[in-house]
C-alpha cells in the first residue's frame, strides 16, 4: 500500500444468483480498483464494478458467495484555479521502470 492508499474488503455474499457484496471506501477516498476478490469470474462469480463509493461483486448462480475487494485512493478536495465549485484531487499511482534500450 502506498500512503494515499487503502484496501478495504466487503463481507461474503449470500450464496443465490446475483446476492452481492459491498465494500466502501472510507471518506475522502474514492475506489480506483474493484475485484472479486473470492475469483472464479465467469464461473462462481458474475464479476465486479464501481458505482459511487462502492465496490460491488456479483455471486452467479454456481457460486458459493463472493467477496468484493476494492482499492481506495485519497481524494480530497481542492480550491477550483478558475473560481466555482472545489475539485476532486484524484491520487493515482505512476509505474517507474528501467529505460528499455534498444541494439
Amino acid at each position: 500500500n502506498q500512503w494515499y492508499q487503502r484496501r478495504v474488503r466487503g463481507e461474503k455474499s449470500c450464496g443465490g444468483d446475483d446476492c452481492m457484496s459491498t465494500a466502501t471506501c472510507p471518506s475522502g477516498y474514492a475506489p480506483t480498483r474493484c475485484v472479486v476478490a473470492t475469483g472464479n469470474v465467469g464461473t462462481k462469480s458474475d464479476g465486479a464494478y464501481i458505482d459511487g463509493n462502492n465496490c460491488y461483486a456479483v455471486n452467479s448462480y454456481k457460486g458459493n458467495g463472493a467477496i468484493a475487494k476494492a482499492t481506495c485512493a485519497l481524494n480530497p478536495q481542492i480550491e477550483n484555479p478558475c473560481g466555482g465549485e472545489a475539485l476532486l484531487k484524484y491520487y493515482s499511482e505512476q509505474q517507474h521502470g528501467v529505460k528499455v534500450s534498444l541494439s
